[in-house]
């Protein structure tokens, strides 16, 4: 598990870090009270640079406060759970990692089988209103872990992470909002030794919004 050294993932991370910034500047009145968005949903997991992920799949918990800044943009935090049935492997050396041996050139390589793993995150979010409340559209960015039995020491690393997902009202009370939504969730993975890029996890989901 390696730091993420190259140019591009740079580039990802300096955009990671202004959004940010940029969240944490816009104040907040003192006197709204939060809205509270709870969230359920399922999905999968793809990768192009990690061997035997593109048919797992994922499910998902998040809680979300958001404060009204304005008429149409809330500002506030999330905090998420997600959950699969990840392979792993390492190269004999002590060293895990997230997928299979299969089409990987080092004889080394040995496999560790699947196990239950656990992607907690802790975003700043945004919720953009559009069309009277009726279409909502939501920006995340914060870190992510990998908490996973085989990665032992290496659950505590954080990664950064971004996402974005757009939901349709269904059903609206007084105090209460029903709606779908669908978005995908991307995690910047460490670079190996002799790799360019950034190496994502995307995690493509749908489920159900209730907001109070």
């Amino acid at each position: 598990m390696k730091q993420l050294d190259s140019g591009p993932c740079k580039l990802v991370r300096h955009g990671l870090l202004v959004a940010l910034f940029l969240m944490l500047l816009t104040p907040t009145p003192a006197e709204a009270g939060p809205r509270i968005s709870l969230r359920a949903d399922a999905g999968g997991m793809l990768s192009s640079k990690i061997q035997g992920l593109d048919n797992t799949a994922s499910w998902g918990l998040d809680l979300r406060l958001l404060w009204r800044v304005s008429p149409r943009l809330s500002l506030g935090l999330r905090q998420a759970l997600g959950f699969a049935m990840v392979t792993y492997s390492d190269d004999r050396d002590g060293t895990p990692s997230l997928g299979s041996c299969a089409g990987l050139l080092d004889h080394r390589c040995r496999e560790l089988g699947d196990s239950l793993t656990v992607f907690p995150a802790t975003t700043f979010t945004a919720h953009l209103d559009l069309l009277d409340g009726r279409l909502g559209l939501d920006l995340d960015a914060g870190v992510g872990l990998i908490v996973a039995e085989p990665l032992g020491s290496f659950s505590v690393f954080p990664y950064p992470m971004l996402a974005t997902s757009a939901e349709v009202v269904l059903l609206r009370t007084t105090s209460t909002e029903l709606a779908i939504h669908a978005g995908v969730g991307l995690l910047l993975l460490p670079v190996a030794d002799g790799e360019s890029g950034c190496p994502l996890m995307v995690f493509p989901r749908a489920g159900v919004t209730i907001r109070f």
